[in-house]
């Protein structure tokens, strides 16, 4: 057990973040993985010269949003820090987070706060201080799929993409079974924001009435191929915020039609 008194330190306390009785510290985190948790240790220096541990886990939402918990770590300066998962469901890109130090704000005014620790956590990725590498604040996202709810017969498929995150889209997959009436059909898809189309695309080929078919939308795909499913191509780099709609946009959709089987394949990064 380290016996000295800050005093005793000399220059070496002057490079050392310094935690007064009036400071918190505060994790912040942004987190899209169901049941995770994470594990926060931290090492200080109390001011008697007793090297002190404090270690809790966090239980994290997975609902994308931001939020901030006050740990009363104590008097001191910090030696170390880390931040690491403790599930393995964590993937790259899913969780945000980031430890910072600073006197809690008063009312009406926004909290000063130094982050000492900040990047993408995941199950094979912790974050820590100081640390001997640079710590990942950039990461490609989560690879997902999104299963959009089946929408009545004679409606088009809709889902509104979770907020608080980034996402690039890959693939788009549907099924048009269509009934008797005679009409020309064509598979749409269409994404907008804020009320506004920004992306839409759809299928080379129509479709005719008492036919089921399967589309795929593939990002960079040149040509169309007809094999069991329709292959289609798909701009490239679609990249779209929380809050974005995806909407089949059949054209000629008639009353009994069905769209079923829709699939979203996506690379989801959490916002910061």
């Amino acid at each position: 057990m380290l016996k000295k008194s800050i005093s005793d330190l000399g220059a070496i306390s002057n490079s050392l973040l310094y935690c007064s009785i009036a400071d918190k510290i505060y994790f912040r985190y942004i987190n899209h993985a169901s049941g995770a948790t994470c594990i926060i240790r931290i090492r200080f220096l109390d001011l008697l010269g007793n090297v002190q541990t404090y270690e809790t886990t966090e239980a994290l939402a997975s609902d994308g949003i931001s939020y901030t918990i006050e740990l009363n770590v104590g008097e001191g300066y910090i030696l170390s820090a880390s931040i690491s998962a403790s599930t393995s469901n964590v993937l790259k890109g899913q969780c945000y987070a980031s430890l910072s130090i600073g006197i809690p704000a008063k009312a009406g005014a926004s909290r000063n706060a130094l982050s000492f620790i900040n990047g993408y956590l995941s199950s094979n990725q912790s974050l820590s201080y100081p640390s001997a590498t640079s710590q990942i604040i950039e990461s490609n996202g989560a690879l997902i799929s999104i299963s959009p709810t089946i929408a009545d017969p004679g409606a088009q498929s809709t889902h509104t993409l979770e907020e608080h995150a980034v996402y690039t889209i890959k693939a788009v997959t549907a099924r048009l079974t269509t009934v008797a009436t005679a009409a020309t059909r064509r598979m749409v898809i269409n994404f907008s924001y804020a009320g506004a189309s920004v992306y839409r695309f759809g299928a080379t080929t129509t479709q005719s009435s008492s036919t089921s078919r399967t589309y795929l939308f593939i990002a960079g795909l040149t040509t169309e191929q007809q094999i069991t499913t329709y292959t289609e191509p798909m701009t490239q780099g679609i990249t779209l915020p929380g809050g974005s709609i995806f909407t089949t946009a059949v054209e000629n959709l008639q009353v009994d039609d069905e769209i079923t089987s829709v699939l979203l394949y996506v690379e989801r990064l959490a916002g910061i």
